[in-house]
């Protein structure tokens, strides 16, 4: 008897033991901060988001409206879902972030990235991807009511890739690109009155350190 409770306490402090380290190697990417409601979408089904909650690659966030979520990147990037977002993780690891935007805006504050390391913002028109050896600031919004896409600077350069062909447009401080469906590949232009405002908030955006 005394043996098999002893192995019984072995299997248990070896399953303990795995989900600790299933727990820290996801825990440098978790939500941090939410207000009122915000939902994980996992293997399909629908969690409610609790601080410090812990995300996995295919996890899908996503924000009601008057509600934002906070997420941080390990200690170099932290990202806000604003109301009624969806954002799909489809890369994490320490050296390679994957966004999909997939509706609503993200915020997003990112310390200097090293050599080898890529962060990519992703909505349904364009890839966001942000320069190495820079601090980046920006803000992606797809506009509910006609489906454009905004990308506005406010530390950068960043560059925006066109996803319908193979132009890319590098976005500087201060600026802003529009992308429509259909159009030719735009020129930035400086950020308008609403944008400076909004990329202002991307200073707050909480990194870990």
């Amino acid at each position: 008897m005394k043996k098999l409770i002893a192995f019984a306490a072995l299997v248990l402090c070896a399953s303990l033991g795995a989900a600790s380290a299933v727990f820290s190697e996801t825990a440098n990417v978790l939500i941090y901060n939410y207000e009122n409601r915000a939902l994980v979408v996992r293997q399909n089904k629908t969690i409610l988001a609790d601080l410090d909650m812990p995300l996995q690659r295919g996890d899908t966030v996503r924000t009601e409206t008057e509600s934002y979520a906070d997420l941080v990147f390990y200690k170099y990037a932290g990202v806000r879902l604003e109301a009624s977002s969806e954002c799909e993780l489809v890369k994490i690891s320490e050296s390679d972030v994957h966004l999909n935007l997939k509706r609503g805006s993200a915020l997003v504050n990112i310390t200097k990235l090293s050599n080898g390391s890529s962060f990519i913002v992703e909505s349904p028109l364009t890839l966001t991807k942000m320069r190495l050896g820079i601090q980046g600031q920006f803000w992606v919004r797809i506009r509910p009511e006609d489906g454009h896409i905004t990308t506005a600077v406010k530390k950068g350069p960043v560059d925006v890739s066109i996803k319908s062909s193979s132009s890319a447009v590098a976005v500087l401080d201060l600026q802003a690109l529009e992308m429509k469906a259909g159009t030719f590949i735009p020129n930035a232009r400086e950020v308008n009155e609403e944008e400076s405002k909004v990329i202002d908030k991307t200073s707050g955006i909480y990194i870990l350190r």
